[in-house]
């Protein structure tokens, strides 16, 4: 069985793949760039990489993808990837040199492992975008380039006369101004009743407007504003047609309130059927994803017993229901399913 095959599918879908004692294959985002001799910018992309790591333990997502795809146990899944992971062990053992056929080759260096990725899987993704060629252009034509004359002619201004232009018209404002200012003067002082003639006339053109505020009737007490308010409403609601009815005299209104209080307590149990457990957290996610492409609603459950996440794909409250579903999973999705027991005290109130 090709296990380097799936590796390179289910590094499409997640981050990384881990065999035991060797390491973790992962992959990581390569920038655009150009490569000039070729004249293609190249849109960004994933890479394959490899970490060694002999503490590596082998990932429940490939087990899982072994299985699916080959629709058999996972415990037959973890055999053949566990086979040829000893086989790649082996093989660096003896030549130095272990191929993993669809993602690339590990050799042994001076320092530990080196891998190079095969073409295939070098590139995991392109976000489907194509390489695109260098076009060069010219913005000018030979035909149509013009020679820049010399000399550019300039007008020559008279700088001096204009700023005397400018200086001269704020003193002739302000000379008439005076003008103005001094002849008023010399009238109020020297002939009063002529002054006085000119400002009634100024005055006639232009008389002042008396505006006389109308008092609104204002109510006296509280109850005179509350029945003013009442008219009012009455009134607009008899104009749009409402039968507005009469206050009575009393109105019985019961203000008591009945809070019942339950402080019993109930204990709730769920029947957790979980399908995988993880030491990882990562890979319970990503085997959630590979249920719910199946069609399969999917959780991870975290338990202070190890594997600490848990995946369930299925939760119950009624442990005869939690059995019959049990058995349906044995039959047609994973044979080594099994039943988490869950108990929360709830307090209802």
């Amino acid at each position: 069985m090709d296990v380097g095959l799936f590796i390179s599918e289910l590094l499409k879908e997640q981050n990384e793949v881990s065999l035991p004692g060797i390491g973790t294959f992962y992959r990581k985002k390569k920038s655009a760039f150009f490569d000039k001799s070729k004249g293609l910018f190249y849109p960004p992309s994933f890479e394959l990489g490899f970490k060694e790591d002999a503490g590596s333990v082998l990932s429940e997502g490939l087990i899982e993808h072994i299985r699916s795809a080959k629709n058999i146990s996972a415990a037959s899944a973890r055999y053949f990837a566990e086979k040829y992971t000893d086989s790649l062990q082996y093989a660096l053992r003896t030549t130095g040199a272990a191929s993993l056929n669809s993602v690339g080759v590990l050799q042994k260096a001076e320092h530990g492992l080196s891998f190079k990725a095969t073409e295939a899987s070098g590139s995991l993704s392109s976000f489907a975008l194509p390489p695109v060629k260098e076009i060069k252009t010219s913005f000018f034509t030979s035909d149509r380039r013009q020679p820049l004359p010399a000399e550019l002619p300039a007008e020559v201004v008279d700088t001096e006369a204009v700023h005397k232009k400018r200086r001269v018209w704020p003193a002739v404002l302000l000379a008439g101004l005076f003008v103005i200012a001094a002849t008023i003067t010399g009238i109020y002082f020297y002939n009063q009743e002529l002054f006085n003639s000119l400002v009634k006339q100024v005055e006639s053109r232009n008389p002042r407007k008396t505006v006389t505020p109308v008092a609104k009737p204002q109510p006296k007490t509280t109850a005179d504003s509350i029945a003013m308010a009442d008219s009012i409403i009455e009134n607009t609601l008899k104009q749009e047609g409402f039968v507005v009815e009469q206050p009575r005299d009393t109105v019985n209104i019961n203000t008591k309130t009945t809070t019942t209080v339950d402080s019993t307590r109930k204990a709730v149990t769920r029947y957790e059927i979980i399908s995988a457990s993880f030491n990882r957290r990562s890979e319970a996610d990503n085997y959630v994803k590979i249920m719910r492409k199946r069609g399969i609603d999917a959780s991870v459950i975290e338990d202070d017993k190890k594997p600490k996440f848990k995946v369930s794909i299925g939760s119950f409250t009624n442990n005869d229901a939690a059995q019959k579903e049990k058995r349906r999973i044995h039959e047609e999705i994973n044979k080594e399913a099994w039943i988490l027991i869950i108990k929360n005290n709830n307090n209802n109130k």
